[in-house]
């Protein structure tokens, strides 16, 4: 597959290359090191995918009672299960690895000009913000005062949950040494819009060129 990158005067075109086996390895890897966990602990009728494994993980389902229904004509009893299980949420570039393996050549710009450190909010950031959010609250207003404090007990929970998680940071460097971007040929604008004029194509090449992605290197 091909991807154009916009320079001033011209426009290039590479040739993208990569194994599909190294990148599903890569995945793997971000999913199990870099997820943020969250543990689910609760009862009803229905659980998650238990057969997401990559989701879902430590799931346990016990049965709790049988939920009688008031007309027994129409909706049936109900089982009711306490579930309890780890999600893993996936970061965003899992998601733009399974593009690229999908051949979405556009994701390449995500990929090489996102500076993942800016964009990223970290659980400790999370934390120092409800916790000055905390502080700022009127102490005289319970309520609001209790579900920010619930907020950063939460926070506080996820964090120690996630002490073993690394950052996703460095794999961004990682994945983009897996991509080769060989340079197949170059075309001036001046060439484009020439070509454009001789066969009576209005389209501009300044319009054209906005629908280009370009990788800063």
């Amino acid at each position: 597959m091909y991807y154009f990158i916009d320079k001033k005067e011209t426009i290039e075109k590479y040739s993208v290359s990569f194994s599909k086996e190294e990148l599903e390895k890569l995945k793997i890897e971000i999913i199990n090191n870099c997820s943020e966990i969250e543990h689910h602990e609760y009862e009803g009728t229905h659980g998650p995918n238990e057969f997401d494994y990559f989701r879902i993980r430590n799931y346990k389902e016990r049965f709790v009672r049988v939920k009688e229904s008031r007309d027994s004509l129409q909706w049936p009893d109900q089982r009711i299960y306490h579930y309890s299980y780890d999600e893993y949420k996936f970061p965003e570039l899992v998601s733009a690895i399974e593009e690229l393996l999908n051949r979405n050549v556009l994701v390449l710009d995500t990929i090489f000009n996102t500076n993942p450190e800016s964009k990223i909010e970290t659980i400790d950031e999370r934390i120092r913000k409800a916790s000055a959010e905390l502080d700022a609250i009127d102490n005289l207003k319970i309520t609001k005062k209790r579900e920010k404090l619930d907020e950063l007990q939460k926070l506080i929970e996820l964090k120690k949950l996630n002490k073993k998680q690394k950052s996703v940071v460095p794999y961004y460097a990682r994945l983009r040494e897996l991509i080769t971007l060989d340079l197949v040929d170059t075309i001036t604008k001046e060439e484009i819009e020439r070509v454009n004029q001789f066969f009576g194509n209005s389209t501009n090449v300044k319009k054209q060129s906005q629908k280009i992605q370009t990788l800063k290197k």
